[in-house]
């Protein structure tokens, strides 16, 4: 299903970045981004654009858009019903890793924010904890662009370089 998926976003060149802008909108949504396998699928999207620069760049640009606003949103529901998705129950059997967030961002704030992102156990509750933690909207939407361009560009740069790395190793 993830190759179809790849698949279908590589041949929809018109597509692609609204495809992929969704992908890393709905990872980086409280508790929902645990399931998606976001991080995969940027991957696979980035292999299969190896080939040229003019469309991965694009791409990496969506995903940070559709990543931003996806931790902008969780980002909200922390300030508003934060505890209502702690006491759920695939956030009380990683309880560790939300006190570890929730001391980041506050010991840290905005470096809290960009190490979240990056730190695959933490980037779905981060944006959420920094809402929680009442973290002001602007510091954590600055931190945010930078951590989700950095997040994207690892993921699809990341995906067209192995494929480089690839064809020159033969």
């Amino acid at each position: 299903m993830l190759q179809a998926l790849v698949d279908f976003i590589v041949a929809h060149a018109a597509w692609s970045g609204a495809l992929v802008a969704l992908v890393a909108f709905v990872e980086g949504l409280a508790l929902v981004g645990t399931f998606m396998p976001g991080s995969t699928i940027l991957i696979a999207v980035g292999a299969a654009s190896s080939h040229s620069m003019e469309i991965l760049v694009p791409l990496i640009v969506c995903a940070a858009v559709g990543a931003i606003a996806g931790d902008t949103l969780s980002y909200r529901w922390g300030l508003t019903r934060g505890q209502h998705f702690l006491s759920q129950p695939s956030l009380v059997r990683h309880a560790a890793w939300v006190e570890r967030t929730t001391r980041l961002v506050r010991w840290r704030g905005e470096i809290g924010v960009l190490v979240g992102r990056l730190c695959p156990p933490m980037r779905s509750i981060m944006p959420l904890v920094a809402g929680m933690s009442g973290l002001h909207l602007g510091r954590f939407v600055v931190a945010d662009i930078v951590a989700s361009t950095l997040w994207s560009a690892a993921h699809l740069g990341g995906g067209a370089y192995a494929i480089h790395l690839m064809h020159f190793s033969h």
